[in-house]
């Protein structure tokens, strides 16, 4: 059989890592986990929704599957046989298969690295006691309306401001994500960027978005081999993706007098 529908209940894998990669799976309702476990820890990879696909490098490159799939809820999937998704894209051809199997391999070693280089930041980072008061304000109608995001305090670091949907990089592990569920053709990625203590200044690191992160009129990113801005005390303006992108934020920090005694819960 080429191709069948399957259902998928709540917490069910679909595969697991270290598994045979023998078929490529595309969404079609409900909403599909795919992470990792490195150093103890579970790393999301991507929270796929209806129309996106999964599951092909595995196929692509004939090697077991580098990461678990998991149903967070009710999910019904198109299930297609690894070999005639190859034939459909005409990846009979060798040159065509072997240049698909390249990018399979750059985006998994990709994301090994940016595995361990967030999994040493949040190590350095120091997240027990922080000696700023930051807050975290929506700058755009977009994302007070449509997205009812209001002012937070941070008071746990590192704090990640994530797309819920999205496939581009690894999630730094962290006590605390604000997830915004931008679904589309959107400038916010999956991860995005992170705000970090490190020693005695605050930092908004890029974690391989697509379009970079704009910190006070410079942009930042992954791939132009700047990905780390510190933030001044007071008010700074930071986006999300390109310089008009809706995902406008203002990061106020302040340093505190003084510290006593363990860091309060983050309300």
């Amino acid at each position: 059989m080429i191709s069948e529908t399957i259902d998928i209940a709540p917490a069910e894998n679909i595969f697991a890592q270290g598994d045979p990669s023998h078929s490529v799976y595309i969404v079609e309702t409900g909403e599909i986990e795919v992470w990792t476990s490195t150093h103890g820890k579970r790393a999301r990879l991507a929270l796929l929704g209806p129309g996106q696909l999964f599951g092909e490098s595995g196929v692509l490159e004939a090697r077991p599957r580098s990461a678990t799939a998991t149903a967070t809820v009710r999910a019904r999937l198109l299930k297609i046989d690894g070999a005639a998704f190859a034939a459909g894209f005409g990846l009979g051809n060798s040159t065509a298969l072997k240049l698909f199997k390249m990018v399979c391999a750059r985006l998994r070693s990709t994301n090994q690295q940016l595995v361990e280089v967030m999994a040493q930041s949040a190590a350095d980072a120091l997240p027990e006691v922080s000696q700023f008061k930051v807050t975290l304000t929506p700058d755009s109608d977009v994302l007070r309306e449509k997205y009812g995001m209001a002012t937070i305090m941070v008071d746990r670091l590192p704090l990640i401001i994530s797309n819920k949907y999205g496939s581009e990089s690894v999630p730094l592990p962290s006590t605390t994500t604000y997830v915004i569920p931008a679904f589309g053709k959107v400038e916010l990625s999956c991860p995005h960027f992170s705000i970090e203590q490190h020693r005695n200044r605050m930092e908004i690191h890029d974690l391989g978005s697509r379009h970079g992160t704009w910190v006070n009129g410079i942009k930042y990113s992954w791939g132009g081999n700047r990905p780390t801005a510190e933030l001044r005390e007071g008010e700074n303006q930071v986006t999300a993706g390109q310089s008009e992108s809706p995902f406008r934020f203002i990061i106020a920090v302040y340093e505190m007098a003084t510290l006593k005694g363990p860091r309060p819960d983050q309300v």
